[in-house]
């Protein structure tokens, strides 16, 4: 995807209009967000928001998405869990389409067929 210099100026112009009003914001001593996606961590760090944010504002990364952190063997023993108990299985949307490490011919993720 590519910008014309004007679509560029116009963002530009976008982005310092949201520094100054975060800037301008009446903070308490300390504000703290934390991000917990490692896309959104990548994405803060690769535009140096840490840097240009005020000092009230610290963002502290998170410990990761479920699908990012999630060990599989934890995800194999949910398909189990879920194949021999009659219980209901709640997760975030994108842990069901992930793979476990099994023969293709068993059931390899939590994504209902």
């Amino acid at each position: 995807m590519s910008f014309t210099a004007k679509q560029i100026t116009a963002k530009q112009s976008a982005a310092k209009q949201r520094l100054t009003q975060i800037r301008g914001l009446d903070l308490p001593a300390k504000v703290r967000i934390m991000n917990v996606c490692g896309g959104h961590e990548r994405s803060i760090t690769m535009a140096g928001l840490r840097g240009v944010l005020p000092d009230e504002v610290e963002l502290i990364p998170g410990p990761g998405c479920p699908v990012c952190i999630c060990p599989e063997e934890d995800i194999y023993d949910a398909i189990q869990l879920a194949m021999r108990e009659e219980i209901t299985l709640v997760a975030f949307g994108d842990m069901l389409r992930v793979p476990v490490n099994v023969a293709k011919k068993e059931i390899r993720s939590l994504e209902p067929k």
